[in-house]
């Protein structure tokens, strides 16, 4: 997955919905997650480490 096709915060959950850009073969399965909103700093703080290459 290498796109973000939506997001929605629903009951304190962030609702992700992704797709591949380019998805010849047709073989991807799981396309939306869901991330507590408990885990939402933890995961910004990841996604910008690894933005800035640490």
């Amino acid at each position: 997955m290498d796109r973000v096709g939506g997001m929605a915060y629903v009951d304190g959950q962030l609702i992700v919905n992704t797709y591949e850009y380019y998805d010849a073969p047709g073989d991807n399965t799981v396309s939306t997650c869901v991330i507590w909103a408990w885990l939402l700093p933890a995961l910004v703080l990841v996604l910008r480490r690894r933005r800035a290459g640490g």
